[in-house]
């Protein structure tokens, strides 16, 4: 519906409040990724997820959300523990890890993500870096900016473009990650 009234290059687009001076909106694909993540439970986030999985510009919101998920200015404050929960169970459809990385990038990353929120959600991602499937492994190095586990697009159950984006965003945290070690030698 947002697209029919308002177009596929609104979807990343933020706009200001005119009510409120100095306040923005967050863009329409970042507020649906957002509402994946916020419910009572598993069953209901994976139902959102599913329901997100259909949309017919999926390829446009994937590759962008992707790009965007560095961004520390679009962070979630949010409790990661149902996302958590998501992210541990075994799906068919593996792009459901791929919307668990998305929102968990947001948590973890964001500049008001809690101190106590990024330390839980920093030792889940390790356990997961070592103990979990291939796809689940290769989603949490992702976002600890360690090692990857070689993987496919076809593994991951993604296109080209938007495994190429992964792999954007896996080279940018890794000079990221080599830099900030540099500095703190």
């Amino acid at each position: 519906m947002f697209i029919r009234c308002f177009g596929a290059d609104k979807l990343f687009k933020s706009c200001g409040k005119i009510f409120q001076a100095g306040a923005t909106y967050r863009p329409f694909a970042e507020y649906a990724l957002l509402c994946i993540g916020i419910g009572e439970d598993v069953k209901a986030l994976d139902a959102r997820a599913d329901d997100f999985l259909t949309s017919e510009v999926l390829e446009l919101l994937l590759q962008n959300l992707i790009k965007r998920s560095l961004n520390t200015e679009i962070g979630y404050s949010g409790d990661p523990d149902l996302v958590m929960e998501h992210f541990s169970r075994a799906w068919d459809d593996r792009r459901k890890y791929l919307l668990d990385y998305l929102i968990l990038a947001r948590l973890r990353f964001g500049s008001d993500s809690k101190h106590t929120h990024r330390r839980k959600l920093t030792k889940f991602l390790r356990m997961h870096a070592k103990k979990s499937s291939e796809v689940q492994r290769y989603y949490a190095g992702l976002l600890l900016a360690a090692p990857l586990p070689k993987v496919s697009e076809n593994q991951l159950g993604v296109s080209p473009q938007v495994f190429e984006e992964l792999c954007e965003i896996a080279k940018r945290l890794r000079s990221h990650s080599r830099g900030t070690q540099a500095e703190e030698a």
